[in-house]
């Protein structure tokens, strides 16, 4: 049975449920996934 995405998470950039334990590799992305966020959410602010 596959999980339903969180509604609240719908239209966004929905990042993959953590299935594995994080590797370095992942942990890299995840940061930068949020990162990335946040400039978006900073950008769309300031316009």
């Amino acid at each position: 049975m596959r999980r339903q995405l969180n509604p609240q998470l719908r239209g966004g950039p929905v990042s993959p449920p953590p299935l594995a334990p994080p590797s370095p590799e992942n942990q890299a992305l995840a940061l930068l996934q949020t990162i990335r966020d946040e400039l978006l959410a900073l950008k769309a602010l300031l316009e």
